[in-house]
C-alpha cells in the first residue's frame, strides 16, 4: 500500500535523515525500487522522501497505513472500496490494526465488512484487537443491530483455526455472541478446524450449522455431535462432503439428534 507524497512527508519530520539511515543500517527501513535508466534513476518513495525506502516488515507498512485511515465520511469511499475488492492478508492486516487503535469510522468498518460476507471470519480476528472489553461488546451489539437493518444474514464461515490466535479470537467472539443473545444464520466449519476445539467451544445460537470436507472418523464424528448436550445447538445440521456414517455409528448420531431435537440435511 503506498501513500501520498504529502502524508510521506510525516515522516520527514517524524524520523530526520540522520535517524532513517540508522533504521536502514539495522534493517527497520528498507530501498524501494529504483525506477529510470543510466544515471538519471530516480528513487520510488515509499513512506519517506528522503529516498526511496519503505518499512522492512509488512507489519509496519500495514500499522502505518492505518493511521492515515481517513475518519471524515466524505473520505470514507476508498476503505470501503478496498474491503469489496481485496480479502489478502494486508487487507486483514490493515483492518487489524484499525480495530486495534480503536479508529473513529470503526462503526464504518463494521458496515463494510457486514456487507462483504467474505470477510466475517476476518471480522473475529479483528474484533479480537480491541481491548476494551466493553467497547468490544458494543462493536458485537451494533454489528446484529446493523445487520437487522440492513437485512443481511449473519453467516460465518470459519476457513481455518490452526493457530492459537484463531481459537482465542473464536471463542471470545462466541462468547460474546452468547452475552448479547445474538442468534446468527449460519456457521460453516471447514476441515481445518481441529475437532477437539469444536467439541469444547460453546457456539452461539444458529439455524445451521454445517459441516464442509471435514476429514473426520466415525467415533470423532460421534463426539462432536454427542458433546452439543447441554449446550445450545443448532435448529439444522449439514454435512458436504464428509464420510458417511454406517451402522451402530449412524444410529448412535441420529439417536443424539433426536434428543437435541435438531434435524440433520
Amino acid at each position: 500500500m503506498s501513500l501520498s507524497l504529502g502524508k510521506r512527508e510525516y515522516w520527514n519530520n517524524k524520523l530526520g535523515e540522520q535517524d532513517t539511515q540508522l533504521a536502514l543500517a539495522v534493517g527497520l527501513l528498507k530501498y524501494s525500487k529504483k525506477v529510470g535508466s543510466g544515471g538519471s534513476q530516480l528513487e520510488e518513495l515509499a513512506f519517506s522522501s528522503y529516498a526511496g525506502i519503505m518499512f522492512y516488515h509488512e507489519f509496519f507498512q500495514d500499522f502505518l497505513a492505518a493511521q492515515y485511515v481517513p475518519e471524515r465520511d466524505t473520505e470514507w469511499k476508498w476503505i470501503d472500496a478496498f474491503i469489496k475488492k481485496s480479502t489478502d492478508d494486508a487487507t486483514v492486516r490493515l483492518l487489524q490494526f484499525m480495530f486495534g487503535m480503536n479508529h473513529a469510522r470503526l462503526d464504518k468498518a463494521v458496515k463494510s465488512l457486514l456487507n462483504e460476507q467474505k470477510m466475517w471470519n476476518n471480522l473475529i480476528i479483528c474484533i479480537y484487537e480491541i481491548s476494551n472489553l466493553e467497547k468490544r461488546q458494543a462493536i458485537i451489539n451494533r454489528m446484529k443491530d446493523e445487520a437487522g437493518r440492513l437485512g443481511v444474514n449473519m453467516n460465518i464461515n470459519i476457513e481455518y483455526l490452526d493457530r492459537k490466535h484463531h481459537r482465542v479470537a473464536f471463542t471470545d467472539f462466541c462468547d460474546a455472541c452468547n452475552a448479547s443473545d445474538v442468534k446468527l444464520r449460519r456457521m460453516k466449519l471447514r476441515e481445518e478446524c481441529a475437532i477437539d476445539f469444536i467439541k469444547d467451544v460453546t457456539l452461539p445460537s444458529l439455524k445451521f450449522l454445517i459441516f464442509l470436507e471435514m476429514n473426520v472418523n466415525e467415533d470423532q464424528f460421534v463426539s462432536i455431535i454427542t458433546s452439543l448436550t447441554d449446550r445450545k445447538c443448532p435448529e439444522i445440521l449439514q454435512m458436504f462432503g464428509t464420510m458417511e456414517l454406517k451402522g451402530k455409528a449412524k444410529q448412535t448420531v441420529e439417536s443424539a439428534l433426536n434428543g437435541l431435537d435438531m434435524k440433520s440435511e
